[in-house]
């Protein structure tokens, strides 16, 4: 009789549907930050690095119809990667695209460690 419960119980479990949760961003310690104004035509993704620059930074762009006219974007599985390079700490890197849904950007700090900003 155990063994009929367990396995109901079992059968149960497989076919409820399974709860996931939306993985948690961290702020990034040094205050990068990816953010956007959206304008009547176009969004403008605007990157600021924080207090120390980036390097080999890349941002992320996903859209149904995503458009750039910018020679940096080029077509990835998922959308368009945009290479924006060393980034210094007191500039910003600006990308006007239409058609986005959601974008990010990585890169590394001076000392090795992972930069990955999401746009809020």
């Amino acid at each position: 009789m155990k063994r009929v419960f367990l396995l109901g119980c079992l059968a149960l479990a497989a076919c409820s549907p399974s709860l996931t949760t939306a993985p948690v961003t961290v702020p990034d310690p040094l205050g990068a930050t990816l953010t956007q104004d959206a304008g009547p035509n176009y969004t403008t993704l605007i990157y600021l690095p924080g207090k120390a620059l980036t390097r080999e930074t890349v941002a992320h762009l996903v859209g149904p119809a995503l458009r750039v006219n910018d020679a940096r974007c080029l077509p990835e599985p998922a959308g368009l990667a945009c290479k924006l390079g060393l980034v210094t700490a007191n500039e910003r890197r600006v990308i006007h695209v239409s058609g986005l849904s959601s974008a990010s950007v990585d890169g590394l700090r001076p000392d090795g460690s992972k930069v990955h900003v999401e746009l809020k």
